[in-house]
């Protein structure tokens, strides 16, 4: 299955968006996660949010944070509060920078102090999300 995922990866790089599909959603029911949030992020990409959807959501019920993440994102999109909260809660709780600033996003309102802490835990875990929430703590701290 990791080599098809592999395979995959590379025809996705080279433009060949089809096979590159085919390949992940085989190594996907493999058994291989990452393929499956491959697939989840390609088919997201098309605008297939249904079909995005259930591949993160394979990938993030076995374990995959990015996959947890990105789903929340699209349920957040589908007015799917409990469902995103729930999703970024999992993936914060595991390190991932940009589900930590979502929760605080969707916390900022209902729960202040709550929300500043899921903003500096992004802020020390980097990457994707940390500028973004040092920026609201700073303005929650005017």
């Amino acid at each position: 299955a990791a080599t098809v995922h592999e395979l995959g990866i590379t025809l996705s790089d080279l433009g060949r968006e089809d096979e590159a599909a085919a390949c992940f959603e085989r190594a996907a029911r493999d058994g291989e996660r990452r393929a499956a949030l491959a697939l989840g992020w390609l088919l997201e990409e098309r605008g297939d949010r249904d079909g995005a959807a259930q591949w993160l959501g394979v990938a993030a019920d076995a374990g995959n944070l990015y996959a947890a993440t990105s789903l929340g994102i699209l349920r957040a999109e589908d007015g799917d509060e409990a469902s995103a909260e729930a999703l970024w809660r999992r993936a914060a709780e595991g390190g991932i920078a940009l589900a930590a600033y979502n929760l605080g996003l969707l916390l900022q309102a209902r729960e202040p102090a709550e929300a500043a802490a899921w903003f500096r835990r992004a802020v020390d875990a980097g990457g994707a999300g940390a500028d973004e929430a040092r920026e609201r703590l700073a303005a929650l701290d005017q």
